[in-house]
């Protein structure tokens, strides 16, 4: 009779999912497409900003989660965004 061998390979599990990092964001007077130019950098994604969008934000924030940042500029502002994958379409609401 022949012998079967069989032979266990660990399987990789999948990565537990990182708590979301914090981000302290200091804006005084900082033009919009600037500061949003640094949460592009800063949270590894493209944002494609409208040609309407301007004007400047103040705000202060400290151990937010990157998305908090984000969408608190775009609220300031009146702006909205629309994604698909990592790149960020911001407009006008």
């Amino acid at each position: 009779m022949p012998l079967l061998l069989l032979v266990l390979l660990p399987i990789a599990a999948a990565a537990a999912p990182q708590p979301a990092a914090t981000v302290d964001v200091s804006f005084a007077q900082t033009d919009v497409h600037a500061a949003l130019r640094f949460l592009a950098e800063s949270g590894d994604v493209n944002i494609v900003v409208a040609d309407d969008v301007s004007g400047t934000v103040t705000l202060e924030l400290h151990k937010v989660s990157w998305d908090e940042a984000f969408y608190a500029v775009l609220a300031q502002k009146g702006l909205t965004a629309s994604a698909e994958g990592t790149t960020y379409d911001i407009h006008r609401r």
